[in-house]
């Protein structure tokens, strides 16, 4: 008896612990599926904002790299990880992207948005200059975006660093991602082309004068939500996917205790039934000996 209270005690844990996992699992699906849709339209909206970052350029050769005075200042490394655990390698495989991608003759300061990341960093040994949350939601992307456009330009007006690297994982499909590394300051608008299918002389409302710092500002503001926004929907796929499979741990488990189970209270409806024969048997046998 013993035996099956410390089972069914097993089962009730390992059920509850599975609520928590669909839970979990729910929210992640929810998640991926809102942030899937608003990845179309941002990926998008960024060809059309290159297109027109290649058009200033064709009607305004003159601008290039803005790396005056700036050569010899930090490297800022702005790195996307989660707040929320139990994601995979989804947080692992971004600071190891980075500590391969790190060159030891340039000064590094290490930005991280999330709590995982930073405690990996910390843990390597490696000082994190500024920490910031991570969104868990399509809707805390804004607050995120503001409060990250927000600092750093600050700290780029203050000159605190000279270039700027986003790192984050692309979103692939559900479990699937892959470590990326995207320069975005100071910003060569040599390397946008033209798009040969526009006309040479668009019509614009403002001169290419009054155009280009507009296009600039928007283009450093679609990365910095792509990259929030590619970053969770890789962590929801990898969430996804462990909870997936830790689900089918857990039902593999459940049947092992209900195996175990059934095995043990048979054993026990045996005991009881060997007892009875062995008692019926002593009293069958007191009564012949009378």
């Amino acid at each position: 008896m013993p035996l099956l209270k410390e089972i069914e005690k097993q089962l009730k844990g390992v059920r509850s612990l599975k609520d928590i996992v669909h839970s979990m699992r729910s929210l992640a699906a929810v998640n991926l599926y809102k942030t899937e849709k608003v990845l179309q339209s941002i990926r998008q909206y960024r060809l059309m904002i290159q297109g027109g970052l290649g058009l200033a350029n064709y009607l305004l050769p003159a601008p290039g790299p803005e790396r005056e005075g700036r050569s010899a200042l930090p490297t800022a490394y702005l790195i996307f990880t989660s707040d929320q655990g139990l994601s995979g390698s989804f947080n692992e495989k971004i600071i190891d992207f980075v500590q391969q991608y790190e060159s030891p003759s340039v000064e590094i300061l290490y930005m991280v948005s999330g709590i995982r990341g930073r405690d990996l960093l910390q843990e390597r040994k490696i000082n994190v200059f500024l920490h910031t949350s991570a969104p868990s939601s399509i809707d805390g992307i804004k607050k995120a975006m503001r409060d990250l456009s927000d600092t750093l330009y600050l700290y780029y007006s203050e000159g605190r660093f000279g270039s700027l690297i986003l790192f984050y994982n692309v979103y692939a499909s559900v479990g699937r991602f892959t470590p990326m590394a995207f320069s975005v300051l100071p910003l060569d608008i040599t390397q946008f082309k033209r798009d040969k299918s526009l006309p040479t002389q668009p019509h614009l409302y403002l001169t290419p004068e009054e155009l280009l710092p507009l296009l600039l500002e928007e283009y450093l503001f679609i990365e910095l939500y792509r990259a929030l926004a590619e970053s969770l929907a890789s962590e929801n796929g990898s969430r996804l996917k462990s909870m997936d499979s830790a689900g089918k741990n857990i039902d593999k488990k459940i049947e092992e205790l209900l195996q175990l189970y059934r095995i043990s209270r048979q054993e026990e409806i045996t005991s009881e039934m060997l007892e009875i024969i062995s008692g019926a048997e002593a009293l069958t046998a007191r009564r012949r000996g009378h």
